[in-house]
């Protein structure tokens, strides 16, 4: 049995790579833009597959405008220095 995968992770992620290589910044922003959008499970494949046309732009949509603003917000406040 496989476990469940929020589709929002793997487009999300996508969106952010074409921003930044810091893998930290990354994290920090991918936590925030998955934390603003309903998540979508699935199981199998097979079911993304069967998603029409205008259901995955609009995932696509949702997962450009949640980084975006997730990633300026990382990059307004960043993290304190480490001493």
């Amino acid at each position: 049995m496989g476990r469940p995968i929020n589709l929002f992770e793997s487009l999300v992620e996508d969106v952010l790579r074409q921003f930044t290589d810091d893998e930290e910044e990354l994290c920090d922003a991918m936590a925030m833009a998955l934390n603003g959008i309903q998540p979508h499970y699935y199981c199998r494949p097979e079911t993304i597959s069967m998603m029409n046309a205008a259901e995955m732009e609009d995932c696509r949509f949702q997962a450009e405008e949640s980084a975006k603003k997730a990633l300026t917000y990382v990059r307004h406040y960043p993290k304190p220095q480490k001493l």
